[in-house]
Formats: structure tokens, sequence, C-alpha cells
């Protein structure tokens, strides 16, 4: 009876210890894919359209939409049937032959979400390298030894007959291995 008790507790613990959110702010690139990639049977994967040798691993779950302490997870339509209906996802970047993630994607469809991204950065990475400080589609690049952000938002988006603020953020490795 205490074997049955004791497997249940531990059960129950390990299913808390997977429902802590992630924060991509915490991160260190690069990272063991299995750290963050617990079961890609059920995950949408493609080749990663600005570097095909890297595989994106998409996440839409509030667990894995969290930066700088702020939940990202959101839509523009609550009916997430509709064929396009701006719910904010992650992509995890991983060099499958390293089995290493060396990088992310972090899409934000809605203005909330958006601004609350943008500002994190900014108190994180202070002054970019570059800011082309445009009033519709903003591009912002941080660079460090390790890093680099490449931040664009648009001012002036419509997602299902809504204006919004749509974000684009991917943090890559400065040394991919390719």
């Amino acid at each position: 009876m205490k074997k049955i008790i004791y497997i249940l507790l531990l059960g129950i613990l390990l299913q808390s210890c997977n429902s802590e959110k992630i924060d991509l702010a915490l991160i260190k690139l690069p990272i063991n894919k299995s750290i963050l990639i617990k079961d890609e049977i059920e995950l949408n994967k493609h080749p990663f359209i600005y570097e095909p040798n890297l595989i994106a691993y998409e996440y839409t779950d509030s667990k894995m939409l969290t930066y700088n302490h702020n939940d990202l997870s959101n839509s523009i339509d609550t009916d997430i049937s509709a064929t396009y209906c701006g719910k904010n996802y992650l992509n995890l970047l991983v060099n499958e032959k390293a089995k290493k993630i060396e990088g992310y994607q972090l899409h934000t469809y809605t203005t909330e979400e958006s601004e609350k991204l943008f500002n994190s950065l900014k108190k994180k990475l202070g002054l970019p390298n570059y800011d082309d400080n445009d009033k519709i589609d903003r591009h912002i690049v941080w660079e460090n030894e390790d890093e680099i952000y490449v931040f664009n938002i648009g001012y002036n988006s419509i997602i299902q007959n809504k204006k919004t603020d749509e974000a684009n953020l991917i943090v890559l490795v400065n040394q991919l291995e390719i």
C-alpha cells in the first residue's frame, strides 16, 4: 500500500514539474533539445523558413509562451478553428544533427503581448545595435557575443478584420553548427 501511495505522489510531483512555465528570457542558447522538447510526436514540426537546416518545433500553449515573466499566449480570435485565428506561437529551432536548440522564433499577433515583448527586450538588452525607427514596420537588432536578436513589429497589421500590432522575434546563436 505504501508503494502505491509513493508512486502516486511521485507521479503528481513529476506532473507538477512538467507544468512549470519556461521563461524564454532565461534560456542560454544553445541548449540540449531534450531539456525543452519532451514529446515531439505531438508537435507540429517543419524546416525553419530562414534556415532550412534548423527544424522548427511549434508551441502555442502558455507554458512555453513566457518572456521575462510575461505570459504572451493569446489570439486575435477566440474561435481557434477559424482559418487564421492569429494565435501567438513559439518555434524552438533545433539542429537535429547536434541535438541542440540553437534558437527560437516567438510570434505575437496581439497588440498587448507584442508591446509586452518589446518592452521586455528593451529592458533585458538595452540599446539596440540597429533600429530603423519606422512608424509602420519597425526592425530592431540586438547582438552580443553569444546571440543575435532580430525583432520586427508591424503597427498596421489586420487579422480577422481587427487592427493589431504583430511582432516577430528571432533569437539565434551567433555560430550555428550547420
